[in-house]
């Protein structure tokens, strides 16, 4: 119906309608004001205030290294974590429900606007229009104008946040872009890290169990404290990693290399994937004691890595999809590769020094895509890589002869480097805390190193391990040895608080745990005594096989993997 040929009674009744659309366009106009810029308000603060890299969070992480045993200070940094994750997330479900709304208040504003300028042509003398609005120029302007400005506002309020923050998951997907078909979670926190147990040794690598009050006394052959025990298919002296209630190792022989996955609470194996290259590719010699799986996995919180002395590395997630599996040059290594994986916000680190060229490589944990590689002129080491905080940022500390350097994760830039501070093969892994670097080897020496300056601040040269590696904390160092001994020092000044021979020596490395340590003898023994300064045995228990493997703390439970199989020990009465 054209409004032009309506009588003047119905014109008049269209000035009410007028009128009403006018106010819906002027009350969604500032309704999408309103919103828009609280949204990109909200985005800003985030943006400058990142509540995931909290800098308060961080120094209480650092303060929860120096002191371990403070139990109120590990609630406090819980609580302050999951605060602050519930605050950011919240503030993204606040973008992506505010996105919506923004769309219906703009969808709203434009029918109003539309039915207010169409109402107006009926209209012989609307009224309180303005002298802009009485001129063909000025009603343009006025509608373009209105048009423009909250068309920008809406883009800005959409753009912004998908960019940065994706709360519009697909919303500018094309037929080009790859598109997960579940949901993708960002790698874990480093609290999320230190309540599981993602590597050799722990979180970081560096032996200290943050989340753990285990049980100090089990017998495996007449089953005391034993949960469950499960045989490993294939053999391999590598450790077992936990995340949520999932077991994760390895094994391997000339056949097939594999990755296992259990459950924590059963022993029951829940998966089992391979590399699938089977015998046809070349099988190395390797050592009795090292195996073609002594490597230890490593997760992020999303997936999880194996490496084997013959270059397969293979990724899957928890589900057991393979995400990647790459063959690496098979490295040149007397005993067979060793060196363990390590994991640093989403990123895998694999050191690969072997006599064939030595070099460290960085790997994407969701595609298995190369990020960085770097050539190091190093000889063959057997040790793992161990991240540590260093100021503001973490570094990656790899120790070889004749170099101990120290690089940065994301670009894989050396940072520092020591020279000649080892010598010989090296196999045990660096220890720290409270800033100082601690690195030995047997026919070498153990020196204290002040990560900063670089500088040597104390040495010892005295029962030196081959494997094992030591554990330190804000206090002490304690230092296992090859022929049987365990050496306990002041971490400051080296000073020698005590030192205890055992009647078997060690390849497995101590932990620390609920102000205890625990270390494992060849023969499946756990010895474990006070860390403290005069020796205090606690408890000698018996695995009941063999075990060069170091074992895996979270909560009240212990994982250890001896010659056969995998052990899980906890409070049974």
């Amino acid at each position: 119906m054209n409004l032009l040929k309506l009588n003047g009674e119905q014109r008049s009744d269209l000035a009410g309608y007028y009128k009403i659309a006018r106010n819906v366009s002027v009350i969604s106009a500032c309704f999408v004001l309103i919103v828009s810029i609280t949204i990109i308000v909200n985005f800003v603060q985030l943006k400058i205030h990142d509540p995931i890299r909290s800098p308060h969070l961080e120094k209480l992480i650092d303060r929860v290294h120096k002191d371990y045993g403070d139990e109120q200070l590990k609630d406090t940094v819980r609580a302050y974590d999951f605060m602050i994750r519930k605050a950011h997330f919240t503030s993204l479900s606040f973008i992506r429900f505010g996105s919506y709304l923004l769309l219906g208040g703009m969808c709203l504003f434009l029918v109003a606007l539309k039915a207010m300028f169409e109402l107006k042509r009926s209209l012989p003398k609307p009224d309180k229009f303005s002298k802009i609005e009485d001129t063909p120029t000025g009603t343009a302007f006025v509608r373009y104008g209105i048009i423009c400005f909250t068309t920008l506002l809406i883009l800005a309020s959409f753009i912004l946040p998908r960019v940065f923050l994706d709360p519009l998951p697909g919303f500018f997907d094309t037929a080009d872009t790859k598109t997960p078909t579940t949901p993708v979670k960002p790698f874990a926190s480093p609290m999320e890290m230190m309540r599981n147990w993602p590597s050799f040794r722990g979180y970081r690598s560096l032996g200290i169990a943050y989340a753990a009050e285990p049980v100090v006394d089990w017998n495996g052959t007449n089953g005391k404290n034993i949960l469950w025990k499960t045989p490993i298919p294939k053999p391999g002296p590598n450790s077992p990693v936990v995340w949520d209630g999932l077991v994760f190792l390895a094994g391997a022989d000339s056949r097939a290399r594999e990755i296992y996955c259990l459950d924590m609470n059963t022993g029951t194996i829940i998966w089992t994937v391979n590399t699938g290259m089977g015998s046809e590719i070349s099988i190395p010699e390797v050592g009795e004691d090292t195996s073609l799986a002594a490597p230890t996995v490593a997760i992020d919180g999303r997936f999880v890595a194996a490496i084997f002395a013959t270059g397969e590395l293979l990724i899957v997630d928890f589900d057991g999809t393979i995400v990647a599996n790459r063959k690496l040059e098979t490295p040149d290594n007397t005993y067979g590769h060793a060196s363990s994986l390590v994991t640093y916000q989403g990123m895998l680190f694999v050191q690969y020094d072997h006599a064939g060229g030595a070099k460290l490589l960085a790997f994407n944990m969701a595609t298995g895509e190369k990020v960085w590689e770097q050539e190091r002129a190093v000889e063959t080491s057997w040790s793992s890589p161990v991240l540590v905080p260093a100021g503001q940022t973490d570094q990656l500390v790899l120790s070889a002869y004749p170099l101990v350097i120290g690089y940065d994760p994301p670009t894989g830039q050396a940072l520092w480097q020591l020279e000649e501070v080892l010598d010989g093969e090296i196999g045990p892994s660096p220890a720290f805390s409270d800033g100082r670097l601690y690195l030995t080897n047997l026919f070498s020496v153990l020196s204290c190193i002040d990560i900063t300056s670089r500088e040597v601040l104390w040495k010892y040269e005295d029962n030196l391990p081959d494997a094992s590696s030591p554990v330190a904390t804000k206090d002490y160092l304690i230092l296992p040895s090859s022929y049987e001994k365990v050496s306990f020092f002041d971490a400051k000044t080296g000073e020698l608080y005590w030192e205890h021979r055992f009647d078997t020596g060690f390849y497995s490395s101590p932990v620390v745990a609920g102000g205890k340590v625990y270390l494992i003898d060849k023969k499946g023994v756990a010895r474990i005594f006070a860390l403290d300064k005069t020796f205090t045995a606690i408890a000698d228990s018996p695995l009941g096989e063999p075990c060069t493997a170091t074992p895996a703390f979270v909560g009240d439970k212990i994982l250890v993997r001896g010659e056969k199989n995998l052990y899980c020990i906890g409070k049974t009465e």
